[in-house]
């Protein structure tokens, strides 16, 4: 990726497969300290089944800011589907209508945070590690996190999650630990294995206008 360019395909029609075998530690587009970057209307497939013991994502960046990222229809990755990792957080980026999906590890995975960042209207579901973790102090929108093998949502500090379904999870659909200032509202949570909500040492939460039912945990 590029400062102030634009990848723009043409939505599942413009597809990027891993070739079988790819046997080395890969992000298929990877963004480091750029600006302005624009990429949508594309699928990314990693073809998990077919790779070794790899650490290969679909869509790294790190230090990214100020870019948008729409209609991307990202799967089947070894390790996340998703990631941000910088020594400085990636900010002020947006993302829509993306479906992620059937990655070993996170549908998405903001492991320095994401300030400012942006989701909406899009699904992270079947991912072998949780559905969405970290992005704090941002805003996410109606989102479907379902039948993750890890949490549905496990967010850093001062994010908030609203008119979104995490159901189906196979540990709690959210989980709270160790942050402040998250909202987590008018969302539906429902049939995970653990709790709908838990939280554990954290402070100033806002939880209001939420449909939780039938979790097998408390919350």
């Amino acid at each position: 990726l590029a400062t102030s360019t634009a990848l723009i395909g043409s939505g599942n029609g413009t597809k990027i497969t891993v070739a079988s075998t790819t046997n080395t530690n890969f992000s298929v587009l990877y963004g480091n300290g750029q600006t302005r970057v624009n990429v949508a209307n594309l699928a990314i497939y990693g073809n998990k089944a077919n790779q070794g013991a790899y650490l290969q994502y679909g869509l790294n960046l790190n230090n990214v800011s100020s870019s948008t990222f729409d209609n991307i229809d990202v799967r089947q990755f070894t390790s996340d589907n998703i990631t941000l990792i910088s020594t400085g957080a990636s900010t002020y980026n947006h993302f829509s209508h993306i479906i992620s999906e059937y990655a070993s590890g996170a549908g998405l995975y903001a492991q320095s945070g994401c300030d400012n960042c942006s989701i909406v209207d899009s699904s992270f579901n079947n991912n072998l590690q949780s559905g969405i973790i970290g992005m704090g102090f941002s805003y996410l929108s109606g989102l479907t996190i379902d039948y993750n093998t890890g949490y549905g949502f496990n967010p850093d500090a001062g994010s908030s999650i609203i008119n979104s379904e995490i159901d189906y999870n196979t540990l709690d659909g959210i989980f709270i630990g160790s942050t402040y200032g998250n909202r987590i509202a008018n969302n539906e949570i429902s049939g995970n294995t653990n709790a709908g909500i838990s939280m554990s040492s954290s402070h100033d939460i806002d939880v209001t206008g939420n449909f939780i039912n039938g979790n097998n945990g408390e919350g």
